[in-house]
């Protein structure tokens, strides 16, 4: 079944027309999403960080936890 993905979304792509606004967009319009890009850049990071350090932490402490029990 995951196999039927890939053939079907390059069929899909090859036969989708453009959107209106993609085939009249400006390169203006190009630069504003650049500059949002940009703009929330710093935030994105952030987020990834503290998403890393709860990962770590979570397997570091329960990793030892359970390597270290006794039974």
């Amino acid at each position: 079944m995951g196999l039927l993905i890939a053939p079907l979304t390059v069929y899909l792509r090859r036969h989708a027309s453009e959107t209106y606004a993609c085939i009249h967009a400006t390169p203006r319009a190009l630069a504003t999403e650049v500059t949002v890009v940009k703009r929330g850049l710093p935030d994105y990071l952030i987020g990834m960080g503290m998403v890393i350090a709860s990962t770590v932490t979570f397997y570091v402490t329960f990793g030892y936890t359970v390597m270290r029990s006794r039974f």
